[in-house]
């Protein structure tokens, strides 16, 4: 892929398997494949707050994955705009979110 910019980069329900510096460095890999305009989209399990996942791990009893590493949207966008990457995030439900960088 040497030499190739994208329009547009997505993931879909991968990065979970990704720890959060792990994460970070992803994204920075990939800016450096994004045309000027170009954007990254990330949907995943995560949560808008730690407080909304221990919601949801309480909820989820036995059946929850201790071997994740889910996003915390409000985390995130703080790490990446520490590093001078704008992002957002949206909550999409109970357990989903994406990430638009």
């Amino acid at each position: 892929m040497e030499n190739k910019e994208f329009d547009y980069i997505i993931s879909s329900y991968a990065l979970h398997h990704l720890s959060n510096p792990a994460k970070v460095r992803l994204i920075e890999e990939l800016l450096k494949l994004l045309k000027k305009k170009g954007e990254i989209l990330i949907a995943d399990v995560a949560f808008e707050s730690m407080e909304d996942l221990q919601t949801c791990k309480e909820q989820a009893g036995d059946e929850w994955d201790d071997d994740e590493f889910y996003m915390i949207g409000g985390e995130m966008v703080e790490e990446l705009e520490r590093r001078g990457i704008a992002s957002e995030y949206q909550q999409i439900s109970i357990c989903a979110g994406v990430l638009r960088i």
